[in-house]
Order: C-alpha cells, then sequence, then structure tokens
C-alpha cells in the first residue's frame, strides 16, 4: 500500500473514532441534563432523536461514501425521523415519556433501519436506488460492521477491566483514575466504536479471521502500556505478596508469553500480504 493510501486510511482513522466519540459526549450531555428548565421536553426529545440517529447513520455512511458527503446526507434521514419523534411525543402528557414507550421506540429505529440501505445507495448512485442486489449487498454491509465495531468494543473492555485489575494487583489505580468521570467512559466508547468501524471497512472484501486479527491488533499498544507499568511497579510490591499461592515463575511467565504473542501478532505481516486494504475514497 503506497504512502498516500496509507495517510488516508490514517485519516478516515482519526476522522470516524473523533465522530463516535463527538456522537457518545453528545448523548452523554443530553443523558445528563434531560431535565434541564433550558431544554424544553419537545425540543429535548427532538434534539435526542437526531443525535441518536444523526450519528448512527453518519458513522455508517462514512466509509463508502466521502465522510463530508456522509454527514450531509445523514440530515436526509435524521431531520425527518427528529420531526416525527417530536410529532409522536405530542401524544403524551409530557413529550419524554415518549422514551419509555417500546413500541414507538421500536416503530422509529425501524424506520432508520429500513432507510439507511436507501439512503446508502442513493447517495452512490442515485440510478441504483432500487436495485434490489445493491441494496441487499449495502444491508449486509451495514449488519456486519456494526456488529462486528460493538464487538470490538466490547473486547476493549474486556481488556481494560483486565488491565485495571491487573494493576490492581501492584496498588496501581491509574485506570481508575482515568475512567472516574462518565463522559470519559462514554468518549472511549463511542472512539473506539468509530475505529472499530473504520477498519472493518478497510476490510470489507475479505470477511476473514484477518478481520478479527486487524481489529486486535488496535489493542496491542494499550496492552503492551500497561505490562509495562505492571512490571515497572512489581519490584516496589514483591512477588510473595503479590500473588500469594500463585506461582510467581508461573504467572511471570504467562505475562510473558501474553507480551511476546501480542508483539508477534502486531509484527506479523503476513495478513498484510494477504490482505490488501483497498484504497478510500
Amino acid at each position: 500500500m503506497s504512502a498516500e493510501n496509507e495517510m488516508q486510511v490514517v485519516r478516515h482513522r482519526i476522522m470516524l473514532a473523533a465522530l463516535g466519540g463527538a456522537a457518545s459526549i453528545a448523548l452523554w450531555a443530553l443523558a445528563e441534563n434531560w431535565n434541564a428548565p433550558f431544554l424544553p421536553p419537545r425540543l429535548y426529545l427532538a434534539v435526542f432523536a437526531f443525535v441518536c440517529v444523526y450519528s448512527t447513520v453518519g458513522l455508517v455512511l462514512a466509509g463508502p461514501i466521502p465522510i463530508i458527503r456522509a454527514l450531509g446526507g445523514a440530515l436526509l434521514s435524521a431531520l425527518p425521523i427528529a420531526a416525527l419523534v417530536s410529532l409522536a411525543g405530542l401524544r403524551y402528557a409530557t413529550p419524554t415519556d415518549l422514551l419509555d414507550d417500546p413500541n414507538t421506540l421500536a416503530v422509529t429505529f425501524l424506520l432508520m433501519v429500513v432507510s439507511t440501505p436507501f439512503l446508502s445507495v442513493w447517495l452512490q448512485d442515485r440510478s441504483a436506488w432500487q436495485s434490489y442486489e445493491a441494496l441487499f449487498d449495502t444491508a449486509w454491509t451495514i449488519t456486519v460492521r456494526y456488529a462486528a465495531a460493538w464487538v470490538f468494543v466490547g473486547v476493549f473492555w474486556v481488556v481494560i477491566f483486565l488491565s485495571s485489575a491487573l494493576l490492581e494487583l501492584v496498588e496501581h489505580d491509574l485506570i481508575d483514575k482515568i475512567l472516574s468521570e462518565d463522559w470519559i467512559r462514554f468518549a472511549l466508547t463511542g472512539v473506539v466504536l468509530g475505529l472499530g468501524l473504520a477498519v472493518v471497512y478497510e476490510l470489507r472484501q475479505t470477511i476473514s479471521p484477518y478481520l478479527i486479527l486487524r481489529l486486535l491488533r488496535l489493542l496491542v499498544p494499550l496492552v503492551l502500556v500497561v505490562i509495562a507499568v505492571f512490571l515497572a511497579a512489581l519490584p516496589f510490591r514483591g512477588l510473595s505478596q503479590l500473588f500469594g499461592d500463585f506461582s510467581a515463575a508461573a504467572t511471570l511467565s504467562v505475562t510473558a508469553i501474553g507480551a511476546i504473542t501480542l508483539v508477534s501478532t502486531a509484527l506479523d505481516r503476513n495478513d498484510a500480504a494477504a490482505v490488501s486494504t483497498p484504497g478510500l475514497r
């Protein structure tokens, strides 16, 4: 892959990660201010629906469609759905009570899911929006991208949890301090989701174990930093107090093997020879 394509891939990852983080922070801010006096219930409902639909559709469209155009196209879905949700809120004594109605939420979600493949195809080729083949391929790609990206988010938080438990063995609460604020956890989830969506799109022509390996490779720097902090703090704790009844040699061996495995995965270039990352538009 040329240097220009590599820079394009990096930019795409950064932009999707930033979009995901911004969307998560916006949802967190809305959740924190759901009963704020400066935000009437009907307006809050419309803004909440707009942010949810716009961020979801925008992240889906960005990839097959250039990001700026994708963000503009997402308005074609988010604005009408937000308006319909706001009108539906008039049926309730308090418009925000609609958020407690699973039937209305399910209909809203179904409307977004059904309309997104049509919108994606139309933005790419306006003459093909009625093509069953194009719609099916787009819908399947969206499903795979989001499923794989959310699995990656789950793996990320499992790694964070295990890393925090590892550092607690040496009485180091670095991760807990970083994640002490709710908005940071929301932002990290959005950033990781956007990053996962970007990587899955890069490997859209190959649904294979290489997809999983490429996603796991993104966690290598994080795990290596945690292991480095753990090993640096280890001499100050002492192995006998640290592991209790467990074998210190066995534990260190497992840690070393894990580190070596992660480094090997990161440095392994066989998948690069087998899978070529297609250029992004």
